[in-house]
């Protein structure tokens, strides 16, 4: 099926919650849902974004 209305997809620029994968999927679910309540039909987010680490910790 076309659509007359245009294909919206949203960057998402945050950070996860470090060491809380619970937390970074709430973020996440957050997150998505405000670029949703904006139209996006597709909603990208930073690489490794639900990783349980926090990569500025490593040793």
């Amino acid at each position: 099926m076309i659509s007359d209305r245009p294909f919206v997809a949203a960057s998402v620029q945050a950070g996860s919650i470090a060491f809380d994968t619970p937390a970074t999927i709430a973020k996440l679910g957050d997150l998505s849902a405000d670029a949703r309540s904006l139209d996006a039909d597709l909603v990208v987010f930073p690489e490794a974004f639900v990783s349980g680490t926090d990569r500025c910790c490593r040793m």
